[in-house]
């Protein structure tokens, strides 16, 4: 976003031939990394990551449900972290990878209250 207040400034303040040209190519470069991005984004590639999916958890696993069929299974004890907040939860496999799970994902309280007891806590008490 600063990048463009940026180029908005200078384009103001631009007086002669060699800055109009600087901001084109700035103006440009920027223009093509946006497009890049969205063509990576939406690339046939990363076409698993924009997939729906669903989640059923028991006591011992995790298994992501896929709108294709496809199915994921996680064992709990792979877990290495847990981030709880109001919102969601964040269950770390690595220190770069997790799974969001939403609290409005759960239907009951009850069901709320037993993933804190059996997921959360096991996760936390390692």
């Amino acid at each position: 976003m600063w990048i463009w207040i940026l180029i908005l400034i200078l384009a103001l303040s631009a007086r002669d031939e060699v800055s109009t040209i600087l901001l084109s190519i700035l103006l440009l470069s920027q223009i093509l990394i946006v497009v890049q991005f969205w063509y990576f984004a939406r690339s046939k590639d990363n076409k698993l990551f924009l997939l729906d999916r669903y989640y059923e958890i028991d006591g011992e696993k995790l298994v992501g449900i896929l709108d294709d069929g496809s199915s994921s299974v996680i064992m709990n004890t792979l877990f290495i972290k847990v981030v709880q907040t109001k919102h969601h939860y964040l269950l770390y496999i690595s220190k770069a990878q997790f799974i969001y799970i939403p609290v409005s994902a759960f239907q009951h309280k009850s069901d709320r209250e037993w993933f804190n007891e059996n997921v959360v806590q096991r996760i936390k008490t390692r």
